[in-house]
This record gives C-alpha cells, structure tokens and sequence, in this order.
C-alpha cells in the first residue's frame, strides 16, 4: 500500500512532462484546425485593403489627371 502512494518525485516529473506533450499536441491540433479559418478571413481583409488602396489611387489620379503627361511637357 506504502508503495502506491510514494512514487517519488522522479515520476511526478515524468508524468508532467507526458501531461505537457500531451496539451502540446492537442493545442497544435486545435490550432491547424482553425489555420484555413483564419487564412481565409486574412485573404480577404487583405483584398479588401488592396481594393480600396487601388480606388483611393484612381481616385486621385482622376483629379488630377495621371501627372506624366503635364510633367514631361514642362520639363
């Protein structure tokens, strides 16, 4: 009976690191599963970003026209 309750520190060790490769992994599985999620929310932030990049810069362009032109005529 002693024996059963005095497993030393030794094998508290190693049960904790086992605890801790187990929580690992299954955080790293927890993780990859929601990779596509999060891929796909970031795509389109980034697309949505770019977008209204490109029409603020159509957009000032318009207004003054595309500058290559006037530039190289007073040069």
């Amino acid at each position: 009976m002693a024996d059963e309750h005095d497993t030393g520190e030794g094998s508290h060790a190693v049960e904790l690191a086992q605890i801790r490769e187990i929580v690992k992994e299954e955080v790293a599985k927890a993780l990859q599963a929601t990779i596509p999620t999060h891929m796909d929310g970031m795509q389109a932030s980034l697309l949505h970003s770019i977008r209204q990049e490109f029409a603020t810069l159509k957009a000032s362009g318009e207004g003054k026209g595309t500058g290559t032109e006037s530039s190289r005529g007073t040069r």
